[in-house]
């Protein structure tokens, strides 16, 4: 592994921005249940869905994380599917939306969860929301703050997001899982 994060700056346009949302939105999953961090506070508005239905508009997505994972992590994964799911997350003011100190994990005998994917889809600018990773300290990851950014990096690191002050903090994520880590 040669890095601890990977960012990739406005990899989508705020108009492309806007078609991932539209996307997402009309195939929100009523049946999804989000299983946050046991524990750890978690004031988010989150909904999931299928990745079919938006595989066009995040194909480029899906192919970034491929590639870096090739360049920077060299993880063995399994291939996304239709049936994966993508967590859409809405961090408001009026819950002051956070998500405290956690690792992106899974139970499961037969695959660990590996990379996280963080998709920054925010509409306008908002205050609060500072993401961070704990890197023998707490460490700011102020580039995932621009609409269309993407974050890549492993799921078993320790990392947050603080309350929103004003505004909403709009980010999808996909988790990258592959067999069990030895």
């Amino acid at each position: 592994m040669k890095s601890d994060f990977f960012v990739i700056q406005e990899m989508y346009t705020p108009q492309e921005c806007a078609e991932i949302r539209n996307v997402i939105e009309r195939h929100i999953n009523p049946a999804f249940v989000d299983q946050p961090a046991a524990g750890v506070t978690k004031t988010v508005e989150a909904s999931g869905c299928l990745f079919g239905p938006c595989r066009q508009h995040l194909e480029r997505y899906r192919n970034a994380v491929i590639n870096v994972n090739k360049m920077v992590f060299g993880l063995d994964l399994f291939e996304i599917s239709d049936f994966d799911i993508l967590n859409y997350n809405r961090y408001t003011e009026q819950k002051q939306g956070e998500y405290g100190w956690h690792k992106d994990s899974v139970v499961n005998e037969c695959r660990d969860i590996k990379l996280t994917a963080i998709l920054n889809l925010s509409e306008q600018n908002y205050t609060g929301g500072e993401f961070y990773f704990h890197l023998n300290q707490p460490r700011h990851v102020p580039e995932i703050s621009t609409p269309g950014t993407l974050l890549i990096f492993p799921s078993w690191t320790q990392h947050k997001v603080e309350p929103i002050t004003s505004g909403e903090r709009i980010s999808m994520s996909m988790w990258f899982a592959g067999p069990n880590l030895k």
